[in-house]
């Protein structure tokens, strides 16, 4: 079916703005449960902070009045006198005190050295017993003489204990001890904080007064303490629960609760109970649902407006555009097919192609997108100079010329390069490419300097780079290189092993000398019959002449037979180097004529070997120093 460019373009915005509407419902979606789950998480970090707070409260509180009671006069004494009676009389009013203050401490409990209880101040009759046995904190301290806090469960009694040791004279007479019911973090959790909460305790330590018919179990827990106002929280637990630390619970009158799990841990950090806190979400999750609502009803009622708006006031736009819509597209498909057009961040990213760039590169344009333009990037090309390019963008905004590229493919493709910045708002955001195809030229251009046997550049191209490589050291500084090299007794060879075999040991030494320069200013020559040429800069004469000892070691090492080459057996050759400095340069032919010097010492000494020679330039008079 076809559709004029006016229903297309109301469709398409149509379709964008569903799929906008539908994102963005998905965002503020997410968004608000983010915030829910915020918010009960918030809860959840509060309830924690609250019980850890009242725990250390309560820890900080008794350790303090247990140390009270030891330091109470007549305390110590009648302990370490065994005299229980005058120890009850002592105690008894730190007793009423503390139960006056707190109806959740059920015991102030003396205990002596040897494991038997001294004085039980909620039963003085009830005394005399060991209970080490059944009273792990009471052996700890004994054992330690350190005070021990924590839940214990004795004789399916579960409690919060605090011991303190009791020292009298430097020696240890028994220790003291406060219990406070199990539930009292629950107590206090409601009264000051007003959460409610739930204590299970495990089956075997639970109290035989709970029926067991009517008792709440989860797991191998069963519940002992719950003042919880709405009953259906607890029975509605999932039978599979596992007291996960972070629970939604949603019960059938509607409401929602958080339920926040911790473990209450004996003086061994072990877990022996858990309790429960719940915190109604029921306004928090109603209020959620009816904010998404709302979004709702004025997202649709936005879309129904917008097109409405779209469709009658810009119906002469469109109509108008309908009818440049073919040129439009006609022309930009013709621009796209044939121009070499890129587009890249400021670090150089690519953003958009064209497909004409895609067919060059031979990558498709998924590929390019999101990668630097480096993924064309031949290896001839070097760092230096893509420095140079981003610092001409940096002060002149443009660049233009000419780069050598690799396809895909791995193969060598030239291209001519204009680079202009892109701005928006006046804020520069990135560069323009536009380029041309002159890979043809290139070749030819390369055929004409490259040696046709060795692949490496040729006489023409040395008498064309050696001066301007001359310019760019005086301009720059540094030391400007050049070693030129002639295979030993290389006519004998030719007339022993014929000449194809002379032509491939030229070939292997060109090898060598091209894959020992891995810079992109440094060249190597073929400058005619067996003699070669290399250009290279150096930090000074010792590191240029011990690259030049390299090229001789590489050569050797080829191992080519050459029986007439003295003892070595194999082809070698002779090397004359001359390494100056950009202000002792005086030509190329004063360079070319030094080394030339240089190499026809090596040869007369011996070949196979290097012969350097340093010059200086000093009141206009050529020094020569030979080493």
């Amino acid at each position: 079916m076809n559709l004029s460019v006016k229903n297309r373009t109301l469709l398409f915005v149509s379709v964008v703005l569903f799929i906008f509407s539908v994102v963005l419902l998905f965002i503020i979606y997410f968004q608000h449960l983010q915030r829910l789950n915020k918010t009960e998480q918030q809860y959840f970090e509060n309830t924690k902070l609250l019980y850890s707070k009242i725990s250390k409260k309560y820890e900080s509180f008794y350790a303090n009045k247990i140390m009270d009671i030891i330091n109470t006069r007549g305390i110590k004494e009648s302990l370490a006198d065994k005299n229980k009676d005058k120890l009850y009389e002592e105690a008894l009013e730190k007793w009423n005190s503390l139960r006056n203050e707190n109806f959740d401490l059920t015991e102030m409990h003396f205990h002596m050295p040897d494991g038997s209880s001294f004085l039980r101040m909620s039963n003085p009759e009830s005394s005399g017993e060991s209970i080490l046995k059944h009273r792990g904190m009471v052996q700890e301290i004994h054992t330690n003489k350190k005070a021990v806090y924590g839940f214990e469960s004795c004789r399916n009694q579960l409690a919060y204990r605090i011991l303190e040791p009791i020292f009298f004279n430097g020696k240890y007479i028994g220790a003291l001890e406060l219990s406070l019911k199990s539930d009292y973090i629950l107590n206090e959790m409601k009264y000051y904080h007003n959460l409610e909460g739930a204590l299970f305790v495990e089956e075997s330590k639970s109290l035989p007064k709970i029926d067991k018919k009517s008792r709440i179990k989860i797991k191998n827990y069963v519940l002992e303490y719950e003042p919880l106002s709405h009953k259906s929280i607890v029975n509605n637990l999932p039978a599979n629960y596992n007291f996960e630390t972070f629970l939604d619970l949603k019960t059938p009158d509607g409401s929602s609760y958080s339920i926040y799990s911790f473990d209450l841990k004996n003086f061994h950090g072990e877990s022996i109970s858990k309790v429960l806190f719940f915190k109604d979400i029921t306004k928090d999750i109603e209020d959620f649902k009816s904010s998404m609502f709302n979004f709702i009803f004025l997202l649709i009622v936005s879309i129904i407006i917008t097109l409405l708006i779209i469709n009658f006031s810009f119906n002469k736009s469109i109509k108008s555009l309908e009818s440049s819509h073919a040129d439009i597209t006609r022309y930009k498909n013709m621009i796209n097919e044939n121009l070499i057009t890129s587009s890249s961040d400021l670090k150089g990213y690519i953003t958009d192609v064209s497909d004409a760039f895609c067919k060059i590169s031979g990558y498709p344009r998924s590929e390019l997108i999101g990668n630097p333009y480096s993924i064309v990037r031949h290896p001839d090309i070097s760092s230096e100079f893509f420095e140079k390019l981003w610092e001409s963008l940096k002060y002149k905004k443009t660049w233009n010329g000419e780069i050598k590229n690799l396809n895909k493919y791995g193969e060598v493709y030239w291209v001519h390069m204009n680079i202009y910045p892109k701005f928006k708002d006046n804020v520069l955001i990135g560069y323009d490419s536009i380029m041309h195809d002159i890979t043809d030229k290139k070749i030819s251009e390369e055929l004409m300097i490259t040696d046709g046997l060795t692949h490496i550049y040729n006489r023409r191209h040395f008498n064309d780079i050696f001066p301007r490589m001359i310019q760019s050291i005086k301009r720059e500084g540094g030391y400007l290189s050049f070693l030129i090299l002639d295979i030993d007794h290389f006519k004998q060879y030719n007339d022993t092993y014929g000449h194809q075999a002379g032509d491939n040991a030229l070939i292997k030494v060109a090898k060598i000398l091209e894959e020992t320069l891995h810079r992109g200013d440094d060249y190597c020559f073929r400058l005619g019959g067996e003699e070669f040429g290399v250009l290279y800069k150096s930090a000074n004469e010792h590191d240029a002449y011990l690259f030049a000892q390299k090229f001789r070691k590489m050569i050797m090492s080829l191992n080519i037979k050459h029986i007439h080459n003295g003892p070595d057996g194999v082809i070698t050759a002779s090397f004359g180097l001359v390494s100056l400095k950009n202000d002792e340069i005086l030509s190329d032919d004063a360079m070319y004529k030094m080394a030339d010097e240089c190499l026809y010492r090596a040869k007369n000494e011996g070949r196979n070997r290097v012969v350097s020679k340093t010059v200086t330039l000093a009141n206009s008079q050529l020094e020569q120093n030979m080493f």
